[in-house]
């Protein structure tokens, strides 16, 4: 389901934010250890904000990651695919405007995926964190 129905779901109060949240993280801790895509989760963080009064936005409530490159929220951690960053532990001091843009259209954060290290490569396979996989699902059998 899309973005835009799960919103909708939410709006009509046929499904929580909570709800939408803890599926999302079920998904993920499901299938992250093959593919390797999440490498930051504020799963604690978005349950809490996903319980408490959400931006009203065109995607209030619905679960979202972003990626490991840019889109940086203060305070949290911002690695970019980088081993020097990962390992020196770096936080972000600020706030993007892009992050800002995204928790204002409602959606709960839930972490950051992998990216190439300092966004410099067509593929996900910085050496911080290791490749990303591809798997097939359902819909490629």
């Amino acid at each position: 389901m899309d973005a835009t129905a799960q919103a909708e779901l939410v709006r009509k109060g046929e499904i929580s934010s909570l709800e939408l949240v803890d599926g999302a993280i079920r998904r993920i801790e499901k299938l992250n250890p093959r593919l390797n895509s999440v490498v930051w989760e504020r799963f604690d963080k978005a349950r809490q904000e996903a319980r408490a009064a959400l931006p009203k936005g065109p995607f209030t409530g619905v679960p979202f990651l972003t990626k490991d490159a840019g889109c940086t929220t203060a305070g949290e951690p911002e690695g970019q695919g980088s081993r020097f960053l990962k390992n020196h532990k770096y936080i972000a001091p600020a706030t993007a405007e892009l992050a800002k843009r995204i928790r204002a259209a409602g959606f709960v954060n839930l972490g950051r995926t992998n990216a190439p290290e300092f966004a410099t490569m067509t593929t996900t396979e910085p050496l911080a964190w290791g490749p990303t996989r591809y798997i097939c699902l359902d819909s490629c059998r």
